[in-house]
């Protein structure tokens, strides 16, 4: 179980009358929400506070599935989140439903509605989910990572390269979000379950906090050793200084301790050999670190078989530490080290393995089954298109590789024909 670390607060700022925001530590559930609302007459302030409100209840209420997922975790069956995923979900869900139709019976309330950023740690792992443009960080191993991605107009003029990163800073439609809770009955919130290693440093925020920092200055005032509560009023400081012109919401959870061997440095490196694979090659942070929530870590012993040629498989296997040897019947053929991978055809159909893959010292192999594989393939559909072009092109270079030697063995054949031709 994660210990869990964390300070909030929330201010009106210079140019707004009341304050829309509002903001959720719930130490014992170890849930964590920012909700920046949205409508005339405090109805965003309502929308806000009671999304809050009901995500709260429907997570208390539904505790025993926590409960249920940190049990599975400490018995090792940590690919197992889905009900723990669900629920967040839900939870989103109800509060949508719930603020939709408390505004269509206030004719006051109509048009209400907020965004929402959810940090809930569950055992030694944390679900992220949001709807809107508030955000969540993490810093780990010194490095900031912008794990939501805003639900905005200017976001979607990025990804489409219909605008820069300059033009969209400037863009006056900066505020328009395209998704929110209680416009309609029903949101798709964005949800991202990771693992979790001591001093992993989360910030969540509304819109009025981001802006003022460039992603240097958040970084630096991120990593610094002081107390949670002087990093967050110094932050707040500078945005009032800087004229804050909206509500501003921050609350910074810190994993001070966590039951998992596993360190910010191997998880980081984990994710860093995954990027240097050509399947992963196009995914971002958060694209990896999704993928990276479906795979398993497996240890294997000297003389250990990872591998039988002829056997049907559906794993593809990624070499985190020790040293593996390729073998075709009983000639060793090659020996792998760690970033290596192999087994790739075991997602794709049930062809039988081409050779045998054995441990030679102590491994531990980072391992995708064909399952899960697919099962985040239709979840993720962006994801879903950058596997399958990388699965193209790396399909297209070996066909390309295997023409080659065929021609270049059929010469060489033509040249021994030629030979024997002239009697020679």
């Amino acid at each position: 179980m994660a210990i869990v670390r964390s300070h909030g607060e929330t201010n009106v700022g210079r140019k707004r009358k009341h304050n829309e925001d509002n903001f959720l530590i719930d130490s014992d559930l170890k849930l964590y929400i920012v909700a920046d609302g949205m409508g005339g007459h405090n109805a965003g302030e309502v929308a806000s506070e009671y999304t809050i409100k009901i995500i709260r209840r429907e997570v208390l209420k539904n505790k025993e599935i926590i409960l249920k997922t940190i049990k599975a975790e400490k018995a090792g069956n940590q690919g197992e989140p889905e009900e723990a995923i669900r629920l967040v979900e839900h939870a989103i869900q109800t509060a949508c439903y719930e603020v939709f139709h408390m505004a269509q019976a206030n004719e006051s309330r109509k048009g209400m509605g907020t965004t929402v950023v959810v940090l809930l740690i569950v055992g030694d792992r944390a679900i992220v989910a949001h709807v809107g443009d508030s955000r969540v960080y993490l810093v780990r191993k010194n490095k900031l990572h912008q794990i939501t991605e805003d639900h905005s107009m200017v976001q979607e003029q990025l990804k489409q390269g219909k605008i820069t990163k300059e033009e969209a800073e400037h863009s006056p439609y900066k505020n328009v979000i395209t998704r929110a809770i209680g416009i309609y009955e029903y949101v798709p919130p964005d949800i991202i379950y990771l693992e979790l290693a001591r001093e992993d440093r989360f910030m969540l925020c509304s819109d009025g906090v981001y802006p003022y920092f460039s992603e240097d200055e958040l970084l630096k005032t991120l990593i610094t050793k002081k107390p949670l509560d002087q990093i967050s009023n110094f932050m707040v400081n500078k945005v009032l200084n800087a004229g804050a012109h909206d509500n501003l919401t921050i609350i910074i959870a810190e994993i001070v301790n966590i039951n998992t061997k596993v360190s910010q440095m191997e998880i980081s490196s984990k994710l860093d050999i995954l990027k240097k694979i050509p399947l992963f090659q196009y995914l971002g942070y958060k694209e990896l670190v999704k993928t990276y929530s479906i795979i398993s870590t497996k240890k294997y012993n000297a003389g250990d078989i990872i591998i039988q040629e002829g056997d049907i498989g559906q794993e593809f296997f990624i070499l985190f530490k020790g040293k593996v040897a390729v073998l075709k019947g009983d000639v060793e053929v090659a020996q792998l080290n760690p970033g290596s991978n192999f087994g790739e055809m075991g997602l794709v159909d049930n062809a039988p393995r081409s050779a045998t893959i054995k441990a030679l010292d102590t491994c531990y192999l980072m391992v995708v089954e064909r399952s899960k594989f697919f099962e985040l393939m239709k979840k993720e559909p962006k994801i879903s298109v950058k596997l399958l072009w990388s699965f193209l092109k790396v399909f297209s270079a070996r066909l390309r590789a295997t023409t080659n030697e065929l021609s270049e063995a059929k010469n060489t054949k033509k040249e021994d024909d030629n030979l024997d031709l002239f009697g020679e």
